[in-house]
């Protein structure tokens, strides 16, 4: 049987709208998560983060992040302030860029040596983004840190 060329032609133009219909429908079913809801508000606030990282710089100590894969564990050690006096306060956030929720945070308790540890057994295996907002005393400052647990 042969088929004329209007046919083909027909055909053709079937086969992609069928083909842009099975698109749409695979693109709505995709669950696009924020990395943050107000997404908008943070990017207001930049330039403060910036400011922060400067804040770094001129302390010339950054927080030190060590992963132990076989213990399971995140290490931290803090800058030492240079009055020697002011405890480093603020809050160790945890984001999982493929995953948002299994996102935490907590709290920046060192201990005596100014170190933090904690346990990544409940990460999951991947790529972690540790975004650390910090301050000694009134100063402010920002670090960012990336761990691939295992």
């Amino acid at each position: 049987m042969n088929i004329s060329w209007g046919w083909r032609i027909a055909i053709l133009y079937c086969s992609f709208v069928v083909f842009m219909l099975f698109m749409v429908y695979l693109s709505v079913r995709e669950d696009i998560g924020l990395i943050a809801e107000d997404y908008y508000q943070k990017d207001l606030l930049y330039e403060q983060e910036i400011q922060k990282q400067r804040n770094v710089k001129q302390l010339g100590q950054d927080i030190i992040m060590q992963y132990n894969a076989p213990q399971n564990q995140l290490t931290f050690h803090y800058p030492v302030s240079t009055s020697g006096t002011e405890p480093v306060r603020g809050t160790l956030n945890f984001y999982r860029p493929s995953e948002q929720s299994l996102d935490f945070s907590a709290s920046i308790e060192p201990d005596i040596a100014n170190t933090q540890t904690i346990s990544t057994d409940k990460m999951k295996a991947g790529l972690w983004r540790v975004k650390i907002d910090w301050n000694i005393g009134k100063t402010p400052f920002y670090t960012e840190h990336t761990v691939f647990v295992e």
